[in-house]
């Protein structure tokens, strides 16, 4: 989406800069919540843990039109009402 936007002129002449961190999956977090990064796209499982373990992070973005979460049930097991 980045690189995307500054081709199309978005940034206008904003002088942007995308500099790409670290692939470990929990990292994207650690450094938004240590102020090492101004923002992260972590998946849903990675947000969760962040949540969990006492970061103070807001998610308020989506890039797809769909939700990301699955459901997992033991072999032979399921629910009946997802409420």
């Amino acid at each position: 989406p980045y690189w995307a936007a500054k081709k199309a002129g978005y940034f206008g002449d904003l002088d942007t800069d995308m500099q790409p961190g670290p692939s470990d999956g929990t990292a994207t977090v650690k450094f938004v919540d240590v102020g090492q990064a101004d923002m992260g796209f972590p998946s849903p499982g990675v947000f969760s843990f962040a949540i969990q373990n006492g970061m103070k992070l807001k998610s308020v973005f989506h890039m797809g039109a769909r939700d990301t979460f699955s459901l997992a049930f033991r072999k032979g097991e399921g629910t009946n009402d997802l409420k």
